[in-house]
């Protein structure tokens, strides 16, 4: 089975802290600037999922929180 990931359709760091922060998860912009690109697509991508399936789609897969993402 592949892995795949979502992504925003537009890579901006912003994009990325609006999404944890549907997730309940408060970042600062001087934190996510440190992220590599491979950091912010976990980020991404654990946030969209969070956030999907707290809106009752029972299909979207969880995955672990990212362990950069903990205080």
């Amino acid at each position: 089975m592949r892995v795949t990931f979502y992504e925003p359709a537009i890579w901006r760091r912003e994009t990325v802290r609006d999404a944890l922060a549907l997730a309940g998860v408060q970042v600062s912009a001087e934190v996510v600037g440190r992220w590599t690109k491979y950091e912010l697509l976990l980020a991404f991508d654990w946030a969209i999922r969070e956030h999907m399936r707290a809106a009752d789609n029972t299909s979207v897969r969880r995955r672990p929180k990212p362990s950069f993402l903990s205080p």
